[in-house]
């Protein structure tokens, strides 16, 4: 079976450096191309994108600020492509969440290479965490998470959960009585199809994890801190 191609957003202003940078990298990548921060948010937010190649002088909202943005979500290669060459350029675009830095002008097959490379080192990363997260199982109290077959349980009963009900429940439980921030849990879970979630839709998930708790009899449960984040804690009453 044929391998799926990998999603590439291309965020770059110039009308023509984007269209030459679309028809290179086609035939390798599911390309998608924004021209400012706001588009390519709004594609980011549809899903399926892998790898992104940014620019630095954009309108409105430069490249720095939107990598930064993208960091609170995710953790996707990005690599920067500028004309903006001085060192303390390269040293911001690493610094705000840039995994490369790629200077205009510049060879073709050498962004290719680099695109590939970044990407496989990624997946690999990403395969390897899956893995590690599989073999673990948490237990607070009498509920045990069994990572390998999707299940919250206990002595008597047991309940399904879905991949991103358990990779919230894996960063509570491994931590049980802490607080965890929103933006952590955003930038370390991700959908069955391997793009990351929106805040509101985090939100959704907890609400159904909090009503599978219920209908498993556990006294554990989610407790929110309003604007902050979630923590795992007993009610010991």
């Amino acid at each position: 079976m044929r391998e799926e191609k990998k999603g590439l957003l291309i965020v770059e202003d110039d009308f023509a450096l984007r269209r030459q940078l679309k028809q290179a990298l086609e035939a390798e990548y599911r390309v998608y191309s924004a021209a400012d921060a706001g588009e390519a948010l709004f594609l980011l937010k549809k899903g399926g994108v892998h790898i992104c190649l940014l620019d630095v002088n954009l309108p409105k909202e430069d490249g720095f600020a939107f990598c930064r943005r993208i960091r609170t979500q995710s953790d996707m290669p990005v690599l920067f492509l500028s004309a903006m060459d001085e060192e303390k350029d390269i040293i911001q675009g690493l610094e705000c969440g840039g995994d490369d830095y790629i200077a205009k002008p510049f060879k073709l097959n050498e962004l290719k290479s680099r695109l590939r490379a970044h990407l496989n080192r990624f997946q690999r990363l990403t395969e390897k965490r899956s893995e590690d997260l599989q073999q673990a199982d948490y237990i607070v109290g009498e509920l045990v998470l069994d990572c390998k077959n999707f299940r919250l349980c206990k002595p008597d009963r047991q309940i399904a959960v879905t991949d991103t009900e358990k990779q919230i429940l894996e960063i509570l439980m491994e931590r049980p009585g802490c607080l965890v921030k929103r933006h952590i849990l955003l930038e370390r879970i991700w959908d069955g199809t391997g793009n990351f979630i929106e805040d509101n839709t985090l939100s959704v998930h907890v609400s159904r994890l909090r009503k599978k708790m219920k209908e498993l009899g556990e006294e554990e449960f989610i407790q929110t801190v309003s604007g902050i984040g979630y923590r795992f804690v007993r009610d010991e009453a």
